[in-house]
């Protein structure tokens, strides 16, 4: 109404964040692999942060196209963060509480839309009011932003790397151990749980290979592509796993 949009571009204004979630998972899966989970967190929260200034900031003479860009902005933001926050809870938490810590992620999800209600209500009849509307979530993707620098990466990410030593430290602190691992030395739990990943990662990068090779056997050329295609349908299936499958890791 402030802007003085059609009923056609309202539609895709409102359009623009499920189109952004629809490219936030690939996204995320790739920033995932190549750079980490923590690396993909801040990505995902600098959307949120980014999206919001962009849908204050709109004019009436852009006719609601920068309301649009930063819903898909926004957009980005929801799709990534789903696919990289059940994952890195699944891949830090210690099974024995993974399903609380999980519920709890759910929980909050919830508690912030009754919150950014009653934001929305409070802010209701100033001037201005919608611009304050789009633009105040900018303040807890702000913090979300910086939160990951303050937390440890995935031990499983560290050894699809080959950084097996810094897994285990990672391993020894999160699983209340205090202290720094010396001279490769750990508590056997830890050494276990470092080796069930270890085997669980070797196991998915031998069932690509597989699949790979046998795609090349029989498309010739077109293999690479479709190899390619079935990998990041792995990596999309595999962040979005709560529980590792392997029987010491779900407490067995």
């Amino acid at each position: 109404k402030n802007l003085g949009l059609s009923d056609t571009m309202v539609d895709l204004v409102v359009a623009g964040a499920k189109v952004g979630a629809v490219f936030g998972p690939f996204l995320a899966g790739y920033i995932m692999t190549k750079a980490g989970r923590r690396a993909s967190l801040v990505v995902g929260a600098f959307f949120f942060f980014v999206g919001p200034i962009v849908m204050a900031a709109s004019s009436v003479s852009a006719k609601g196209l920068d309301m649009m860009v930063g819903r898909f902005i926004v957009g980005l933001g929801i799709g990534q963060c789903s696919v990289v926050v059940p994952a890195y809870l699944g891949e830090t938490t210690p099974s024995a509480c993974r399903g609380f810590v999980v519920e709890l992620y759910e929980v909050s999800l919830v508690f912030g839309m009754i919150l950014a209600s009653a934001v929305d209500y409070l802010l209701t009849d100033i001037p201005n009011d919608w611009r304050y509307m789009v633009g105040v979530p900018a303040i807890p993707g702000f913090l979300l932003m910086l939160g990951p620098f303050f937390l440890p990466e995935s031990p499983r990410w560290l050894v699809m790397k080959g950084r097996e030593k810094e897994a285990l430290q990672v391993l020894h602190t999160i699983r209340h151990a205090p202290g720094r691992v010396k001279d490769d030395r750990s508590t056997p739990e830890v050494e276990n749980e470092l080796l069930e990943i270890w085997s669980d990662v070797k196991h998915v990068e031998a069932s690509e290979k597989e699949v790979s090779q046998i795609l090349h056997r029989r498309r010739g050329g077109q293999g690479a592509s479709a190899a390619g295609d079935y990998a990041a349908g792995e990596s999309a299936g595999e962040v979005n796993e709560i529980e590792p499958s392997s029987p010491a890791a779900n407490g067995s």
